[in-house]
């Protein structure tokens, strides 16, 4: 994939919020890193997920998705200069027609791996050389907007692949400890 996307990186500074199992945690304060997330579902490619300014998010992934017994979080303050924000609608828009770029490559060649989401962020990563990404995703069911007006509620969350790019703050919000 050749580097002729429009895509803008961006400065970026946000207090941000990482999850995981107390033992996980405890390692990550005491060692002062992370592990990347690397499955196949990982929505933003691989990297380090955090929720952007809410310990809520973070709180709720580990109880309500996670089902964790023993869960805390950790704070930490995310900055970069090469941030690629998925919410900016230029980067959207560009993100977009470089996803059916790629689509159609891997149909052309027989499609002989899935085009997945994660794919498609790590080979922009390859060529953009980005630190993190940020998008917005909805949370809880649908049912829950609020009418009349179909809002619902939202979250923010950051893929950092850069670990540079993250300082640990303090441990916060434990459950089961």
């Amino acid at each position: 994939m050749e580097n002729n996307s429009d895509l803008e990186l961006c400065d970026y500074q946000c207090v941000c919020f990482h999850g995981h199992t107390k033992e996980v945690i405890d390692n990550i304060i005491e060692t002062k890193s992370f592990n990347d997330s690397i499955k196949d579902w990982e929505w933003l490619g691989d990297g380090v997920y955090f929720f952007e300014r809410h310990f809520n998010h973070a709180k709720n992934w580990c109880i309500k998705a996670r089902k964790y017994d023993k869960w805390s979080t950790v704070e930490a303050n995310i900055t970069t200069e090469k941030m690629l924000d998925m919410i900016d609608p230029d980067n959207f828009d560009e993100f977009k027609k470089i996803t059916s770029k790629i689509r159609n490559r891997y149909s052309q060649s027989g499609g002989i791996k899935k085009v997945t989401t994660k794919l498609i962020f790590n080979l922009v990563h390859i060529v953009e050389n980005y630190d993190a990404v940020r998008h917005s995703f909805s949370v809880g069911e649908h049912e829950e907007c609020i009418y009349p007006t179909n809002m619902v509620k939202m979250g923010i969350q950051i893929c950092v692949r850069n670990h540079d790019c993250i300082d640990i703050l303090k441990e916060v919000g434990m459950n089961g400890c």
